[in-house]
C-alpha cells in the first residue's frame, strides 16, 4: 500500500503543479502561515524534488516488493490489493471522486 500511496501522491500532485503553472488552477496558501508566498517558485520546487521523490519511492517500494514475494500467491494477492486500493481512490472514469475519501 505504501507504494500505491507514494506514486498516486506523486501523480496528483504533479499533475496539480502543472496545472498550476499553467494558470488552470490556483492553489491556496493559508494566509495565516505565509506572509508571502512565490507560487511559481513552490510549483518548481515541487515538480522537480518533492513529488519527483514520491514517485521514485513509490517505485522502488514496489519493485522491492514484487522481488521479495517472489512468484507466490503472496505476490498475487500484494497486487490485487494494491490494484484494489488504487480503484478506491480512482474509480473507472480515472479521475478521484469528488465525495470519495481515499483510504491509503
Amino acid at each position: 500500500m505504501l507504494a500505491v500511496g507514494c506514486v498516486t501522491h506523486a501523480l496528483i500532485q504533479d499533475a496539480q503543479r502543472a496545472l498550476s503553472l499553467a494558470g488552470a488552477l490556483q492553489i491556496r496558501y493559508p494566509a495565516s502561515l505565509w506572509a508571502t508566498a512565490n507560487r511559481h517558485a513552490a510549483d518548481i520546487q515541487d515538480l522537480a524534488f518533492n513529488e519527483t521523490w514520491f514517485l521514485i519511492e513509490g517505485l522502488l517500494w514496489g519493485m522491492l516488493a514484487l522481488i521479495v514475494l517472489g512468484a507466490s500467491s503472496a505476490r498475487r494477492w500484494w497486487t490485487g490489493t494494491a490494484t484494489l486500493a488504487h480503484r478506491q481512490c480512482y474509480p473507472a472514469s480515472g479521475s478521484p471522486g469528488s465525495s470519495t475519501v481515499c483510504p491509503i
